[in-house]
């Protein structure tokens, strides 16, 4: 156990009771109702892209804000990632006639 066992469900403040529904209520329901959204005028498979990209740009926040590290594979990753999104989406490399 790192920190301990959990804490009992009973004996949570107020305070603690609130801040959990609001973050359940506007973080969750929020990106729920912006998904939908997403999903009625783009596209299921636009919709998934999203969610493709949230680590790459999770990556990218965490290096310019947060200052933390980048390895090599995570940029390697991010291509990767990038290039499903372009196929997903149907973007093809178009080669100049000769």
């Amino acid at each position: 156990m790192l920190a301990g066992p959990p804490p009992d469900p009973t004996k949570l403040s107020t305070d603690v009771v609130l801040c959990v529904i609001a973050l359940g209520a506007l973080g969750t329901g929020l990106a729920f109702v912006l998904n939908f959204q997403v999903i009625r005028v783009a596209g299921a498979s636009t919709s998934t892209s999203v969610t493709y990209l949230m680590p790459v740009v999770a990556t990218l926040v965490g290096v310019l804000i947060l200052h933390e590290h980048l390895h090599w594979n995570q940029p390697a990753g991010a291509a990767v990632v990038l290039a499903g999104v372009a196929i997903a989406q149907g973007l093809r490399l178009r080669r100049r006639p000769t």
